[in-house]
């Protein structure tokens, strides 16, 4: 691959190196037990109880985030546990809840349901989370008559020193302000959210409709896209988003020229905010990808680099600008916006595209000025893909590389 356009890109974890990191941690608690079963003292269990308190204090910290968005009355669309392959999927009501395979990190998506207030809410629901491991701290503490460890502690004392470990450093991890790959830490994201504009919170007003109808169309659920961006129209009548989502919608559905038209209804972009302009571009070119309306891809091409340059790390434009580039026949344009996104996502829709797509775009690199390294690449991509909930279509094209 030619480094001159990605020297560190992201790949996915291959078999043998699934294989030696499942070497080498069974090597490290093997260690550790023989550390341990030589000279045994009941303190050298507290790594132990630390690292097995991290999970339960993980699910704690983000169950308070979302318990304090609903306190305030706001809408949690989101709750994502760990990080990697998605392991189990369930409903909690209206709340989606995503185990991953590394419970390290997790997060939250609240949306508010009014304005009023907005700044001080988002702040409440940001602190949250390090106020119930703070809760946790004062509760062993407490129970531990705030004395330190000494020789000579019992197993339980210990166990109970660890879980005020594992809440402190998850206090430390998460007040320190900080942002990785455009998501600011807890400690960030309270005081920022003093500092956002009400504009913002009023243009989320409608998100749980937003991103439900958005997931089914990057899923191709065109039917149940549909419906959710008509159900928010019901309740935020004239909204221009959900107007040209379902305008995509008609496009997924085979009907262009309907949805070229509904996008033509809304008047001149110029008129709406950045924000939802941006969006709108970004509508379409979606709807252009759907249509498979080659005479429009530069046109397209265009619309979603001025969504870019509106919002310059949105993810989802960017991998809409890796796609129309893949549809070129850019296939070096289409790895380095795809690529770029695959570092940053968080979410598994948006990680799957990065996969599939980028299977798609090595292929075309291997076929054409670029022998060798993007072969390779095409197939592992193309290995992780099977793994992964892609609409029918792009399965297809993705499964023919595998073999």
């Amino acid at each position: 691959m030619n480094g001159d356009y990605d020297p560190a890109p992201r790949l996915p974890v291959s078999g043998g190196e699934r294989t030696f990191v499942v070497v080498l941690s069974v090597g490290f608690v093997g260690l550790l037990v023989a550390d341990m079963a030589q000279s045994f003292s009941p303190s050298k269990l507290a790594v132990l109880f630390v690292l097995a308190f991290w999970v339960p204090m993980l699910v704690l910290h983000e169950a308070a985030h979302a318990l304090a968005a609903r306190a305030v009355g706001w809408h949690v669309s989101e709750i994502v546990l760990g990080f990697g392959r998605e392991l189990l999927r369930f409903r909690i009501g209206e709340t989606r809840v995503r185990v991953r395979a590394m419970p390290i990190e997790g997060y939250v998506v609240p949306s508010p349901n009014t304005v009023e207030g907005a700044r001080l809410k988002q702040a409440w629901i940001y602190a949250a989370g390090p106020l119930s491991e703070l809760l946790v701290c004062w509760f062993v503490g407490s129970a531990l008559d705030w004395q330190w460890p000494a020789a000579g502690d019992s197993i339980g004392r210990i166990a109970l020193q660890s879980l005020g470990v594992a809440a402190a450093l998850g206090v430390l991890c998460t007040l320190m302000p900080y942002s990785t790959r455009g998501h600011p830490s807890d400690g960030l994201g309270i005081f920022a959210s003093l500092l956002v504009p009400h504009d913002s919170f009023r243009q989320r007003l409608c998100w749980p409709f937003l991103a439900d109808a958005r997931r089914h169309l990057l899923r191709e659920q065109v039917a149940l896209a549909k419906r959710r961006a008509s159900a928010g129209l019901e309740q935020f009548p004239g909204e221009p988003r959900l107007r040209g989502l379902l305008a995509v919608c008609q496009s997924a559905s085979g009907d262009a020229q309907q949805a070229f038209d509904l996008l033509e209804e809304l008047g001149p972009l110029e008129h709406q905010p950045p924000l939802i302009r941006a969006e709108l571009l970004a509508d379409a070119t979606w709807a252009v990808l759907f249509a498979r309306r080659q005479d429009l891809y530069s046109d397209a091409q265009r619309a979603v680099v001025q969504a870019l340059e509106i919002v310059p790390d949105d993810l989802h434009y960017q991998i809409l600008l890796g796609r129309i580039h893949l549809e070129q026949g850019r296939a070096e344009h289409a790895f380095t916006q795809l690529m770029s996104a695959y570092k940053r996502t968080r979410d598994v829709d948006q990680e799957a595209q990065c996969v599939a797509y980028l299977a798609l775009a090595c292929d075309e690199l291997a076929q054409s000025q670029h022998p060798g390294q993007p072969a390779s690449y095409a197939l592992r991509f193309a290995s992780a893909a099977r793994n992964l909930d892609l609409p029918p279509q792009l399965r297809q094209r993705v499964d023919a590389l595998a073999r």
